[in-house]
């Protein structure tokens, strides 16, 4: 059963007071502990097309991607995933790094770290405080990650944010600790941090994405379906939200024609023009997929794709800012 309480609490300690005082065990100077990384093969190296191609090794930013939870159903670890756990790691690598992590390696070298993920319940367990450790834990592996990189492969580098709903649950803090208030701002190309409510005014110095090449922002959408409310929507106030097809923040229509590519769970060649989009409320709305039976779907929550569904929309605009960066 959904618990809106204990999301409501969770959702407030991750972005308005949490404090972090864990201390990761994991040693990121060992590759096996990356799931992308520019000095070995990785999924990530991969594209869903032979006529799109990853240009890393030619790549002036480095992108660190931090990916959702998979750690789902039972909980043969606890409430923290061991990053040691084969079959995890794979089903991990076969979905949010290959559908996710595979967008950026156009413009940028992508830097995906193993992190001992929270498990999906604790952003609905009535336990508290179990939510606030098992957070708590996911975070310092990600900080730790984030600090070995910076000092060991960035190399001064312009730098790229990304993340997907309990990517994004750390790398909105994440972001506020390293670049907020300090001079490697400077450094920050823009973040997309997707899937999770962010409020306007989460950042101090880093304001919401409002067009196509701004940089020195941040992206963000949650995906549902035309005419969908979510229970909690009534309750979240000042959040953030830009349109991927068109990158502004009003509330017009843009048709499925704008919608340059959808990735499917195949992973095979983009298909142009299937979802539309229109923000509503700090919400993404889309209309039923065009495609065959797509006006049979009954689904209502299209979080699982917020980034497959613009796919290519979100590739061309990362190559963009970037180009506008290196430019400034």
């Amino acid at each position: 059963m959904y618990r809106f309480s204990t999301f409501l609490f969770i959702w407030g300690m991750i972005f308005t007071n949490i404090t972090y005082a864990q201390n990761s065990h994991i040693d990121y100077s060992s590759l096996d502990n990356w799931y992308a990384h520019p000095e070995k093969q990785d999924i990530a190296d991969t594209t869903p097309s032979s006529k799109i191609k990853e240009s890393q090794e030619n790549a002036k930013v480095d992108v660190f991607y931090i990916h959702p939870t998979t750690y789902l159903g039972p909980k043969p670890h606890g409430w923290n995933a061991d990053i040691n756990d084969e079959e995890l790691s794979k089903k991990t690598e076969e979905t949010a790094i290959k559908h996710q992590a595979t967008i950026f390696n156009e413009s940028g070298r992508v830097y995906a770290p193993k992190y001992s993920q929270a498990h999906y319940q604790s952003y609905f367990t009535s336990d508290t405080i179990q939510a606030k450790k098992s957070f708590s834990i996911a975070y310092a592996d990600v900080e730790s990650a984030f600090l070995y990189f910076l000092e060991n492969f960035n190399d001064g580098r312009p730098i790229i944010i990304a993340g997907h709903s309990q990517g994004t649950t750390h790398g909105a803090p994440l972001i506020k600790k390293i670049f907020d208030n300090t001079e490697l701002i400077d450094k920050l190309v823009v973040a997309y941090l997707v899937g999770m409510p962010i409020p306007k005014d989460y950042f101090s110095n880093i304001p919401p994405c409002e067009n196509a090449d701004q940089i020195q922002c941040f992206c963000t959408w949650r995906t549902l379906a035309k005419d969908y409310e979510p229970p909690y929507a009534a309750n979240e106030k000042n959040i953030a939200c830009i349109n991927p097809l068109t990158w502004k923040t009003d509330t017009s229509f843009a048709p499925a024609s704008l919608n340059q590519g959808t990735v499917l769970k195949k992973f095979k060649r983009p298909k142009k023009g299937i979802f539309d989009a229109q923000i509503h409320k700090g919400y993404l709305w889309t209309g039923r997929p065009r495609i065959f039976g797509g006006r049979l779907l009954k689904q209502d929550d299209y979080h699982i794709g917020d980034f497959n569904i613009f796919w290519m929309n979100v590739r061309n605009n990362v190559a963009l800012r970037v180009n506008n960066y290196l430019l400034n």
